[in-house]
């Protein structure tokens, strides 16, 4: 999610021509307000985030078919 819709544009580009789409959140960013969509669900391969995520959001992204990786601090 991206406030500015203009960043989202350029962002998009970029996915576009990936590969792969890795995600790096911190927990708390996944219960929070947001803004416009860059890319959808579906379109991420893997989210590296905080041992912070509830165990629902992690069952979402799973159920999307989204790799998630725990990482220690």
């Amino acid at each position: 999610m991206q406030a500015d819709i203009i960043l989202v544009a350029g962002e998009r580009r970029f996915i576009d021509r990936a590969d792969e789409i890795i995600v790096m959140v911190d927990s708390s960013k996944f219960d929070g307000p947001s803004g416009h969509v860059v890319c959808h669900l579906e379109e991420i391969d893997t989210v590296i985030t905080d041992s912070g995520i509830p165990a629902a959001r992690i069952a979402m992204l799973e159920k999307a078919g989204v790799k998630v990786v725990i990482a220690e601090a």
